[in-house]
């Protein structure tokens, strides 16, 4: 029995659900597609690490942001701007390797102020 999980994204790299089987995702994917009249993006979920570099628990659910004043910033590591500038785009998030976490709001505004490309944004 495999543990891979998979996810589903719009066109604009919104996460619309993750932690989904092969079978449920697919089924689900054809869905969504069919109601929005648009393509959506099924992918398999990568392991995620926290900061120690252990796995997080995928059953735990991760929000976008908290009313306590913590937002996610969404930012390209720099591995992989150099690529992205010699392609002249940047991608859509998440299949561009861009990253996103949860910080504060002050933290957030300094991310993106000093992001020397521009890239670094606060995903509301």
């Amino acid at each position: 029995m495999s543990n891979t999980t998979y996810a589903i994204d719009d066109g604009n790299g919104n996460q619309i659900t993750t932690g989904l089987s092969e079978h449920d995702a697919r089924r689900v994917a054809q869905r969504i597609a069919t109601e929005r009249g648009e393509s959506v993006y099924l992918y398999e979920t990568p392991v995620r690490l926290d900061a120690d570099g252990d796995p997080i628990d995928e059953s735990e659910e991760v929000a976008p942001y908290d009313e306590d004043g913590f937002v996610s910033v969404e930012e390209m590591p720099d591995h992989l701007r150099g690529s992205h500038r010699a392609a002249g785009n940047w991608g859509c998030y998440p299949h561009n390797g861009a990253t996103r976490r949860q910080v504060t709001r002050e933290e957030a505004e300094a991310i993106v102020e000093d992001d020397p490309d521009g890239y670094a944004s606060i995903v509301e």
